[in-house]
């Protein structure tokens, strides 16, 4: 982990369906949208605590799951989609992104057609129909059959591994497009293929393309059943070791603490946590600090970016290129506001843990300040 510093802040502003043998799955994380009783609470004398709101989340009424996708079903292909979604006063789903995904690109569209046709009986405050943000659900696209790699990808999948340790990279990343480019991946060879990605990313200390690599070995290795895992627990530790001491050498102080917390729960984890915990320290001695965190951006391919806030504060700053809008997705709440240079957004606190969506031009870039607490 290192600190960085911003010259540029001035001191003014401190599915299921069944096709063939193919199956899709769902697991659900559904938050509120409103402000928490907490915020409620704190400005309520303790004899008046038992008026003060009642809070019932959305229930889902009618979950469509995605068709598989017919080529994907032909070859065999497996894969994954993380997506956020927003639940509106009338129980439709609102603005649905896909997060992250593993495996044919075609499962993205697929998921997105399935989860617009969510509904549900909206969540209720205080008797009212009310907004639940930060909903978020991960459909797994899988197929029955033999578990495990095909020949082919296992001899190409060691040739590569070998060409790797052997320092010969250009080579390895030729056999590792090809593997990427197979519309046949199962969801074993993407955990595999993703887990040679973070290797040849590591050598050529290429660490935007390691984080990428480090959490889609994650994410493609959890629908592996325990008799037949892709990897050991002691691997799985470290790729989230891995993982977190890259993500705090970037400045994503958030997400590198949510992943020491997922490392902390994992066999083999407390040791490692041991470990990291003087780094751990520091991230959120800083985060108490008056000092700005300075963290350096660039928009997808996709026209948008992700960030998990740490601070209930951030600007922009150096901005290259076009930057539409910034979406605050809370626990509690959400806006949409255009972006503006050199403005400070501050979050009030009962909106609880933030993810910013920033939407621009491809390839435009920018500092994103995360404001000290004075």
């Amino acid at each position: 982990m290192k600190s960085k510093t911003n010259e540029l802040l001035k001191t003014s502003f401190a599915a299921l369906l069944i096709l063939a043998s193919s199956i899709v799955l769902s697991q659900e994380s559904l938050l509120p949208c409103d402000e928490v009783e907490q915020e409620v609470l704190e400005d309520t004398a303790l004899d008046e605590v038992a008026l003060v709101t009642s809070y019932q989340p959305a229930v889902a009424i009618k979950r469509a799951q995605p068709k598989y996708p017919t080529s994907a079903a032909k070859s065999g292909a497996e894969g994954w989609v993380q997506m956020s979604f927003v639940i509106d006063e009338a129980g439709k789903v609102q603005d649905p992104e896909v997060q992250d995904f593993g495996g044919d690109r075609a499962f993205k569209a697929a998921a997105l057609r399935a989860i617009k046709q969510w509904e549900y009986s909206p969540a209720i405050k205080d008797g009212k129909p009310t907004e639940q943000c930060q909903s978020l659900v991960r459909f797994n696209f899988m197929m029955g059959g033999k578990p495990g790699a095909s020949r082919k990808f296992f001899y190409n999948y060691k040739k590569a591994s070998k060409l790797v340790d052997e320092g010969n990279i250009e080579a390895a990343e030729v056999i590792v497009t090809k593997l990427h480019n197979r519309k046949e991946n199962n969801r074993y060879e993407n955990a595999w293929l993703w887990s040679i990605d973070h290797k040849i990313a590591n050598k050529t200390n290429n660490k935007k393309r390691e984080i990428i690599a480090l959490k889609r070995t994650i994410q493609s290795a959890v629908g592996h059943a325990d008799e037949h895992r892709s990897f050991d627990d002691k691997y799985i530790a470290y790729l989230h070791y891995r993982l977190f001491l890259l993500l705090a050498d970037k400045g994503s102080y958030a997400e590198a603490l949510a992943t020491s917390e997922k490392l902390a729960k994992l066999n083999n984890g407390t040791a490692i946590i041991e470990k990291l915990q003087p780094s751990i320290d520091k991230i959120n001695n800083f985060l108490a600090s008056d000092q700005n965190l300075f963290i350096n951006k660039k928009i997808d391919v996709d026209g948008q970016i992700f960030h998990r806030l740490a601070r209930n504060s951030f600007a922009f700053v150096d901005i290259k290129g076009k930057l539409d809008t910034v979406e605050v997705r809370c626990d509690t709440k959400r806006e949409k506001y255009t972006v503006a240079e050199e403005h400070i957004w501050k979050l009030p606190a009962s909106w609880g843990k933030c993810i910013l969506m920033i939407e621009g031009d491809s390839e435009a870039e920018f500092a994103l300040v995360e404001v000290g607490q004075t």
